[in-house]
């Protein structure tokens, strides 16, 4: 009997731990379920909340692209006119468009205020009030459509005629234009800061550009280190596949470039 007694207070104590489990996995379920509502719920908010920042974004960009040529120089390192022609560009020839909620022209400046002055994400995201994602999007967005604007943006080289008329350039019979290095500061790994520091101790990149007599960008060469020489990076653009070419039959051009080569003036 007693026997029977105490396999019967096993078999309930089993019992009741089953029930313990189950419920608490009820709860567990029910509680995921009631918090799951709430997230719906409180994103719905978010995206109602929307409209009523479109006023400050707005309001934001207008400071810039609108008010002055001053703060649009000083945001985005161009006046307003070169601003509204390059947006042109990017939208009838880069394909730019606008999406729901961010026109082409904002898409725009997010990417020049970033390039300009080496902005971060969270710096940009609070002063345009965008999302992180959002402004990753149009910054990539903007890049893709800009590398379809370089045969556009970069002309064909005419050199200077015997009978120039321009002071400036009526000495320099032949020439092609002039070529330059400038040292544009980047954020890279820590392990790779050596190879990119400067003689200045400046983190950056040596960028090579080419220009001819009106100032028009003819060959740029983006990506080398900041350690590495003028004379280097010179080299590399005259010896790479799509590198700097000089046209055929021009020899006084190449003579010419042969001369900043050999004296190192880059």
């Amino acid at each position: 009997m007693d026997h029977q007694l105490q396999s019967d207070i096993e078999c309930f104590i089993i019992l009741e731990e089953i029930l313990c489990q189950q419920f608490l996995v009820m709860f567990i379920f029910l509680f995921m379920v009631i918090h799951g509502i709430s997230i719906k719920r409180n994103r719905h908010v978010i995206r109602y909340l929307m409209s009523s920042r479109v006023p400050k974004i707005i309001s934001h960009l207008n400071c810039i692209i609108q008010d002055s040529d001053t703060s649009c120089i000083d945001k985005l390192r161009m006046d307003r006119n070169s601003f509204h022609t390059l947006v042109l560009l990017t939208k009838e020839v880069g394909g730019l468009t606008d999406s729901k909620y961010m026109s082409s022209s904002e898409k725009l400046a997010m990417f020049l205020n970033i390039l300009a002055h080496h902005e971060k994400n969270r710096s940009i995201k609070v002063d345009y009030i965008r999302s992180g994602w959002s402004v990753s999007q149009a910054f990539n967005e903007c890049l893709k459509v800009i590398l379809k604007l370089a045969p556009l943006l970069l002309v064909n080289p005419k050199p200077v005629l015997e009978d120039e008329l321009d002071d400036r350039w009526r000495w320099f019979k032949g020439c092609l234009g002039a070529l330059d290095g400038t040292y544009i500061q980047i954020r890279v790994p820590s392990k790779d800061k050596p190879r990119y520091r400067t003689r200045k101790g400046e983190i950056a990149t040596n960028v090579l550009g080419v220009c001819d007599k009106n100032l028009n960008f003819t060959y740029v060469l983006p990506g080398w280190e900041g350690s590495a020489a003028d004379s280097r990076v010179l080299r590399n653009a005259i010896t790479r596949t799509n590198g700097l070419k000089i046209p055929e039959g021009n020899s006084i051009h190449m003579l010419t470039l042969k001369l900043y080569h050999k004296n190192n003036v880059v």
